[in-house]
């Protein structure tokens, strides 16, 4: 790739991405819409393996489950496949309805834009179903109810700092990810955080404000990792 000099990497490449990726997205939906054949009939992928991929491997929330490289929800009793991708200045997102024959895609120049492809997913699922989606909310709570996540969660790409001020809980979160040598990005502004139902983060302010970050934890009981933009952190 070559070096794209002082020019943001989601002004200078994203629109050969787009073109690309939302040809591959769909082309992936109808796939797995199709029951595991491409476009012309031919069989790619047994249906055994194409069910087995849909089956719940793991399970931290209600209504958000994990198969294999699927994340498995229920919108208004009608499955959904749902996969990301995220790389330096973009986000996308894929959900299918197999039932229904129905795929949505989402693509984005900006590595903040969850909030949006979660508004786009709630107006396809109302637009073409007329079903609500319900938004995260955030839970009344005091700083020691909030004082449990206070730490350092870290992934190969960045990290999550929690910390305690004036009684707030607030997040700075920081990347490494880069594509060139560059340096990586500035760390994001701070955003302040609260309980949100199912043992989630509400994220109050900021860039990715109204969404949820999930906290996993360990056996014991104790915070082991959050789950953000999903991409997991483990606490060191």
């Amino acid at each position: 790739m070559r070096n794209e000099g002082s020019t943001p990497r989601s002004r200078s490449i994203i629109a050969r991405n787009v073109r690309y990726w939302r040809s591959a997205s769909l082309t992936y939906a109808r796939f797995h819409i199709a029951g595991g054949t491409s476009a012309e009939g031919t069989r790619l992928l047994g249906v055994a393996s194409v069910e087995r991929m849909r089956e719940i491997e793991y399970s931290f929330v209600p209504n958000r489950q994990w198969g294999l490289a699927w994340e498995l929800q229920q919108f208004g009793g009608k499955r959904a496949l749902g996969h990301g991708r995220a790389t330096v200045g973009q986000l996308s997102l894929l959900n299918v309805l197999p039932e229904e024959g129905f795929a949505i895609a989402t693509f984005t120049n900006s590595a903040t834009a969850r909030p949006l492809n979660q508004e786009m997913l709630r107006l396809a699922m109302k637009l073409y179903f007329d079903i609500d989606v319900p938004k995260p909310g955030p839970i009344e709570c005091s700083a020691d109810d909030l004082r449990q996540f206070v730490g350092r969660y870290e992934r190969a790409e960045g990290s999550i700092e929690l910390a305690l001020v004036n009684g707030r809980l607030v997040a700075q979160v920081l990347s490494t990810m880069r594509l060139t040598q560059d340096a990586p990005p500035p760390p994001g502004p701070p955003q302040s955080l609260t309980l949100a139902a199912h043992d989630g983060l509400y994220v109050q302010d900021g860039p990715t404000a109204g969404t949820v970050i999930d906290v996993v934890r360990a056996p014991e009981g104790s915070v082991g990792w959050l789950r953000a933009g999903l991409r997991i952190f483990r606490r060191v």
